[in-house]
Protein backbone atom coordinates (compact mmCIF):
# COMPACT_ATOMS: atom_id res chain seq x y z
CA UNK A 1 0.00 0.00 0.00
CA UNK A 2 1.35 3.47 -1.24
CA UNK A 3 2.12 5.67 2.24
CA UNK A 4 -0.48 8.46 0.82
CA UNK A 5 -3.24 9.03 -1.81
CA UNK A 6 -0.68 11.70 -3.90
CA UNK A 7 -0.12 9.15 -6.56
CA UNK A 8 -4.20 8.60 -6.76
CA UNK A 9 -4.71 12.58 -7.21
CA UNK A 10 -2.12 12.71 -9.88
CA UNK A 11 -4.38 10.16 -11.92
CA UNK A 12 -7.53 11.92 -11.59
CA UNK A 13 -5.72 15.06 -13.46
CA UNK A 14 -6.22 13.08 -15.97
CA UNK A 15 -9.87 12.90 -16.29
CA UNK A 16 -10.64 16.95 -17.43
CA UNK A 17 -8.24 16.34 -19.82
CA UNK A 18 -9.69 13.26 -21.12
CA UNK A 19 -12.97 15.31 -21.14
CA UNK A 20 -10.91 18.84 -22.50
CA UNK A 21 -10.51 16.25 -25.61
CA UNK A 22 -13.34 14.24 -26.06
CA UNK A 23 -15.99 17.39 -25.47
CA UNK A 24 -14.66 20.37 -25.12
CA UNK A 25 -17.45 22.02 -24.69
CA UNK A 26 -18.74 20.02 -21.66
CA UNK A 27 -15.26 20.40 -20.31
CA UNK A 28 -15.32 24.05 -20.54
CA UNK A 29 -18.41 23.67 -17.82
CA UNK A 30 -17.68 20.87 -15.41
CA UNK A 31 -13.44 20.45 -15.77
CA UNK A 32 -12.37 23.84 -14.82
CA UNK A 33 -12.96 22.45 -11.06
CA UNK A 34 -10.34 19.80 -9.74
CA UNK A 35 -11.60 16.12 -10.08
CA UNK A 36 -11.59 15.25 -6.08
CA UNK A 37 -15.04 14.33 -6.81
CA UNK A 38 -13.76 11.26 -8.34
CA UNK A 39 -11.42 9.94 -5.52
CA UNK A 40 -13.65 7.47 -3.75
CA UNK A 41 -14.65 5.46 -7.58
CA UNK A 42 -11.02 5.81 -8.78
CA UNK A 43 -8.87 4.77 -5.15
CA UNK A 44 -11.59 1.98 -4.94
CA UNK A 45 -12.23 1.07 -8.23
CA UNK A 46 -15.87 1.71 -8.47
CA UNK A 47 -16.75 -0.26 -5.25
CA UNK A 48 -16.85 2.58 -2.38
CA UNK A 49 -20.18 3.67 -4.98
CA UNK A 50 -21.63 1.05 -6.54
CA UNK A 51 -24.45 -0.37 -5.06
CA UNK A 52 -24.89 -3.20 -6.51
CA UNK A 53 -22.38 -6.62 -7.00
CA UNK A 54 -23.19 -7.32 -10.91
CA UNK A 55 -22.64 -3.91 -11.83
CA UNK A 56 -19.01 -4.02 -9.99
CA UNK A 57 -18.28 -7.39 -11.34
CA UNK A 58 -19.23 -5.82 -14.68
CA UNK A 59 -16.39 -3.52 -14.53
CA UNK A 60 -13.98 -5.09 -13.10
CA UNK A 61 -14.26 -8.45 -15.41
CA UNK A 62 -13.97 -5.71 -18.20
CA UNK A 63 -10.50 -4.07 -17.17
CA UNK A 64 -9.39 -7.79 -16.10
CA UNK A 65 -10.08 -9.24 -19.63
CA UNK A 66 -8.46 -6.15 -21.34
CA UNK A 67 -5.85 -6.42 -18.74
CA UNK A 68 -5.25 -2.36 -18.79
CA UNK A 69 -5.71 -0.84 -15.43
CA UNK A 70 -6.16 2.81 -16.97
CA UNK A 71 -9.52 1.72 -18.48
CA UNK A 72 -10.96 2.65 -15.04
CA UNK A 73 -9.78 6.52 -15.70
CA UNK A 74 -11.32 5.97 -19.04
CA UNK A 75 -14.61 4.98 -17.61
CA UNK A 76 -15.28 7.23 -15.53
CA UNK A 77 -14.68 9.93 -18.15
CA UNK A 78 -17.27 8.31 -20.24
CA UNK A 79 -19.69 8.27 -17.36
CA UNK A 80 -19.49 11.63 -17.08
CA UNK A 81 -19.84 12.25 -20.77
CA UNK A 82 -23.00 9.47 -20.95
CA UNK A 83 -24.85 11.47 -18.49
CA UNK A 84 -23.92 14.87 -19.44
CA UNK A 85 -27.46 15.83 -20.03
CA UNK A 86 -28.42 14.68 -16.44
CA UNK A 87 -25.41 16.53 -15.42
CA UNK A 88 -26.64 19.69 -16.73
CA UNK A 89 -30.58 19.49 -16.11
CA UNK A 90 -29.46 18.61 -12.54
CA UNK A 91 -27.19 21.95 -12.33
CA UNK A 92 -29.96 23.58 -13.87
CA UNK A 93 -32.62 22.81 -11.07
CA UNK A 94 -29.76 23.55 -8.21
CA UNK A 95 -28.23 27.11 -9.79
CA UNK A 96 -32.09 28.00 -10.83
CA UNK A 97 -30.15 28.54 -14.12
CA UNK A 98 -30.55 27.11 -17.69
CA UNK A 99 -27.60 26.25 -19.60
CA UNK A 100 -28.01 22.94 -20.94
CA UNK A 101 -30.40 23.60 -23.65
CA UNK A 102 -28.63 22.37 -26.81
CA UNK A 103 -29.03 26.22 -28.93
CA UNK A 104 -26.60 27.07 -25.73
CA UNK A 105 -24.06 24.44 -25.90
CA UNK A 106 -23.88 24.22 -29.47
CA UNK A 107 -23.61 28.04 -30.34
CA UNK A 108 -20.56 27.85 -32.59
CA UNK A 109 -20.63 32.23 -32.02
CA UNK A 110 -20.30 31.41 -28.21
CA UNK A 111 -16.81 32.09 -26.52
CA UNK A 112 -16.62 29.82 -23.31
CA UNK A 113 -14.42 30.58 -20.65
CA UNK A 114 -13.30 30.40 -17.12
CA UNK A 115 -15.02 33.45 -16.14
CA UNK A 116 -17.75 33.22 -18.10
CA UNK A 117 -18.44 29.24 -16.57
CA UNK A 118 -17.81 30.87 -12.97
CA UNK A 119 -20.81 33.19 -13.88
CA UNK A 120 -23.43 30.84 -14.64
CA UNK A 121 -22.59 27.53 -12.34
CA UNK A 122 -20.69 27.63 -8.99
CA UNK A 123 -17.99 25.21 -8.50
CA UNK A 124 -19.38 24.14 -5.29
CA UNK A 125 -22.57 23.31 -7.09
CA UNK A 126 -20.61 20.95 -9.94
CA UNK A 127 -18.59 18.91 -7.15
CA UNK A 128 -21.58 18.11 -5.10
CA UNK A 129 -23.64 17.13 -8.44
CA UNK A 130 -20.68 15.03 -9.89
CA UNK A 131 -20.24 13.56 -6.48
CA UNK A 132 -23.60 11.94 -6.25
CA UNK A 133 -23.74 11.18 -10.07
CA UNK A 134 -23.39 7.31 -9.77
CA UNK A 135 -25.94 7.53 -6.67
CA UNK A 136 -28.72 9.27 -8.53
CA UNK A 137 -27.85 7.53 -12.07
CA UNK A 138 -26.86 3.62 -12.12
CA UNK A 139 -27.70 3.32 -8.15
CA UNK A 140 -31.47 4.58 -8.92
CA UNK A 141 -32.55 1.97 -11.79
CA UNK A 142 -33.13 -1.67 -11.33
CA UNK A 143 -30.01 -4.21 -12.13
CA UNK A 144 -31.29 -4.59 -15.72
CA UNK A 145 -31.12 -1.08 -16.83
CA UNK A 146 -28.34 -0.83 -14.93
CA UNK A 147 -26.20 -3.26 -16.38
CA UNK A 148 -27.02 -2.31 -20.32
CA UNK A 149 -26.16 1.57 -19.14
CA UNK A 150 -22.61 0.53 -17.66
CA UNK A 151 -21.88 -1.80 -20.78
CA UNK A 152 -23.10 1.42 -23.11
CA UNK A 153 -20.35 2.93 -20.98
CA UNK A 154 -17.72 0.55 -21.47
CA UNK A 155 -18.09 0.02 -24.84
CA UNK A 156 -17.47 4.14 -25.21
CA UNK A 157 -14.38 4.20 -23.22
CA UNK A 158 -12.81 1.47 -25.07
CA UNK A 159 -13.47 3.59 -28.47
CA UNK A 160 -12.13 7.00 -26.21
CA UNK A 161 -9.18 5.09 -25.44
CA UNK A 162 -8.70 4.16 -28.75
CA UNK A 163 -9.52 7.65 -30.51
CA UNK A 164 -7.18 9.51 -27.50
CA UNK A 165 -4.52 7.14 -26.18
CA UNK A 166 -2.81 7.34 -22.86
CA UNK A 167 0.51 8.32 -23.65
CA UNK A 168 -1.18 11.57 -26.34
CA UNK A 169 -2.20 12.80 -22.75
CA UNK A 170 0.36 15.61 -21.07
CA UNK A 171 -0.92 14.48 -17.56
CA UNK A 172 0.46 11.49 -17.89
CA UNK A 173 4.10 12.71 -17.41
CA UNK A 174 2.96 13.58 -13.82
CA UNK A 175 2.50 9.94 -13.06
CA UNK A 176 5.33 8.00 -11.57
CA UNK A 177 7.50 6.10 -14.33
CA UNK A 178 6.28 2.72 -12.31
CA UNK A 179 2.15 3.74 -12.23
CA UNK A 180 0.18 0.74 -12.86
CA UNK A 181 -1.30 3.07 -15.35
CA UNK A 182 1.66 3.20 -17.91
CA UNK A 183 3.09 -0.08 -17.54
CA UNK A 184 -0.63 -1.78 -17.88
CA UNK A 185 0.43 -4.26 -15.38
CA UNK A 186 0.11 -4.69 -11.66
CA UNK A 187 3.03 -6.73 -9.94
CA UNK A 188 4.33 -6.33 -6.53
CA UNK A 189 8.09 -5.27 -8.08
CA UNK A 190 6.37 -2.40 -9.39
CA UNK A 191 4.26 -1.53 -6.61
CA UNK A 192 7.58 -1.31 -4.06
CA UNK A 193 9.20 0.39 -6.78
CA UNK A 194 6.50 3.08 -6.94
CA UNK A 195 6.40 2.98 -3.06
CA UNK A 196 10.47 3.87 -2.28
CA UNK A 197 9.56 6.21 -4.83
CA UNK A 198 6.71 7.40 -3.25
CA UNK A 199 9.02 7.71 0.13
CA UNK A 200 11.74 9.42 -1.79
CA UNK A 201 9.76 12.44 -3.04
CA UNK A 202 8.03 12.63 0.73
CA UNK A 203 11.63 12.69 2.01
CA UNK A 204 12.63 15.43 -0.65
CA UNK A 205 9.61 17.31 0.30
CA UNK A 206 10.35 17.12 4.07
CA UNK A 207 13.53 17.80 3.15
CA UNK A 208 12.81 20.77 1.27
CA UNK A 209 10.62 22.61 3.93
CA UNK A 210 13.32 22.09 6.77
CA UNK A 211 15.03 24.25 4.83
CA UNK A 212 12.51 26.68 4.17
CA UNK A 213 11.78 26.53 7.91
CA UNK A 214 15.42 26.94 8.95
CA UNK A 215 15.90 30.19 6.23
CA UNK A 216 12.73 31.61 7.37
CA UNK A 217 14.02 31.29 11.31
CA UNK A 218 17.75 32.39 10.19
CA UNK A 219 16.07 35.79 8.56
CA UNK A 220 13.62 36.39 11.75
CA UNK A 221 16.82 36.11 13.65
CA UNK A 222 19.25 38.58 11.49
CA UNK A 223 16.19 40.51 12.05
CA UNK A 224 15.88 41.28 15.27
CA UNK A 225 19.55 41.21 16.12
CA UNK A 226 19.73 44.42 13.45
CA UNK A 227 16.87 45.86 15.19
CA UNK A 228 18.57 45.08 18.62
CA UNK A 229 21.51 46.85 17.07
CA UNK A 230 19.59 49.62 15.41
CA UNK A 231 17.92 50.31 19.06
CA UNK A 232 21.50 50.36 20.55
CA UNK A 233 22.82 52.76 18.31
CA UNK A 234 20.00 55.17 18.80
CA UNK A 235 20.09 54.92 22.89
CA UNK A 236 23.87 55.90 22.13
CA UNK A 237 23.05 59.00 20.36
CA UNK A 238 20.41 59.73 22.74
CA UNK A 239 23.22 59.46 25.77
CA UNK A 240 25.69 61.50 23.67
CA UNK A 241 23.11 64.11 23.57
CA UNK A 242 22.14 63.76 27.33
CA UNK A 243 25.95 64.14 27.80
CA UNK A 244 26.40 67.38 25.66
CA UNK A 245 23.50 69.08 27.37
CA UNK A 246 24.96 68.64 30.74
CA UNK A 247 28.36 70.35 30.56
CA UNK A 248 28.43 73.41 31.99
CA UNK A 249 28.82 76.45 29.98
CA UNK A 250 32.60 77.55 30.69
CA UNK A 251 33.47 73.93 29.30
CA UNK A 252 31.12 74.14 26.80
CA UNK A 253 32.99 77.47 25.56
CA UNK A 254 36.40 76.55 26.56
CA UNK A 255 35.79 73.58 24.05
CA UNK A 256 34.52 76.11 21.34
CA UNK A 257 37.84 77.90 22.11
CA UNK A 258 39.85 75.37 21.15
CA UNK A 259 38.59 74.07 18.09
CA UNK A 260 38.49 77.44 17.03
CA UNK A 261 42.19 78.13 17.79
CA UNK A 262 43.58 75.06 16.02
CA UNK A 263 41.81 76.34 13.33
CA UNK A 264 42.79 79.77 13.20
CA UNK A 265 46.46 78.73 14.53
CA UNK A 266 46.52 76.47 11.74
CA UNK A 267 45.72 79.40 9.01
CA UNK A 268 48.39 81.57 10.98
CA UNK A 269 51.28 79.05 10.50
CA UNK A 270 50.54 78.42 6.79
CA UNK A 271 49.53 81.53 5.37
CA UNK A 272 51.65 84.60 4.00
CA UNK A 273 49.70 86.93 6.02
CA UNK A 274 49.96 84.77 8.75
CA UNK A 275 52.08 87.23 11.09
CA UNK A 276 49.43 90.26 10.74
CA UNK A 277 46.00 88.39 11.36
CA UNK A 278 47.60 87.15 14.72
CA UNK A 279 48.36 90.92 15.65
CA UNK A 280 44.50 92.17 14.72
CA UNK A 281 43.33 89.00 16.41
CA UNK A 282 44.97 89.04 19.78
CA UNK A 283 42.72 92.11 20.65
CA UNK A 284 39.30 90.78 19.85
CA UNK A 285 40.07 87.64 21.70
CA UNK A 286 41.36 89.50 24.53
CA UNK A 287 38.11 91.40 25.11
CA UNK A 288 35.83 88.38 24.44
CA UNK A 289 37.30 86.37 26.99
CA UNK A 290 37.39 89.24 29.68
CA UNK A 291 33.93 89.60 28.85
CA UNK A 292 33.20 86.01 29.77
CA UNK A 293 35.41 85.41 33.06
CA UNK A 294 33.92 85.81 36.11
CA UNK A 295 34.64 88.03 38.78
CA UNK A 296 36.59 85.94 41.20
CA UNK A 297 39.10 85.14 38.44
CA UNK A 298 39.10 81.28 38.35
CA UNK A 299 38.72 81.58 34.54
CA UNK A 300 42.49 83.49 33.95
CA UNK A 301 43.91 80.15 33.40
CA UNK A 302 41.39 78.73 30.97
CA UNK A 303 42.23 82.48 28.89
CA UNK A 304 45.89 81.80 28.80
CA UNK A 305 45.52 78.38 28.12
CA UNK A 306 42.58 79.26 25.31
CA UNK A 307 45.46 82.22 24.02
CA UNK A 308 48.19 79.64 24.12
CA UNK A 309 46.06 77.38 21.93
CA UNK A 310 45.12 79.62 19.56
CA UNK A 311 48.50 81.71 18.72
CA UNK A 312 50.68 79.58 20.25
CA UNK A 313 54.36 80.37 21.55
CA UNK A 314 53.87 83.70 19.92
CA UNK A 315 51.14 84.48 22.28
CA UNK A 316 52.22 88.63 23.17
CA UNK A 317 53.11 89.17 26.87
CA UNK A 318 50.83 92.06 26.90
CA UNK A 319 48.01 89.59 26.21
CA UNK A 320 48.98 87.40 28.70
CA UNK A 321 49.51 90.19 31.58
CA UNK A 322 45.51 92.05 30.57
CA UNK A 323 44.23 88.28 31.41
CA UNK A 324 46.07 89.09 35.01
CA UNK A 325 44.54 92.25 35.37
CA UNK A 326 41.76 91.04 34.63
Amino acid sequence: MLPNIESSVKQLSLIPELLSDIDYTFYKIIGTIQPVYALSSIISLFAHDLNKFDDLCLIWDFVFVHNDPSLFIYIYATLLIYYRDDILTDLDEISGKSFSSDDTLTNSGLEFDDSYVGEFYNSDLIHVTLTNLIKNNLNTTNSIDSNLEIYNILQMSVKNKDEYPLDSLKSVQKLSKYSSLRNKTISLTTLDLQIEEQRQEMKKLKEAQEKEYQKRVEERRVKEQLRKQEEEKQFRKKQLVLRFQNLSMILKVSIGIGIFGIVVNYALNNTQYGHSIRNRLVGLCTNHLYSVSDSNGESNNIFKSALQTIFGKHTPSSVVSHSHVA
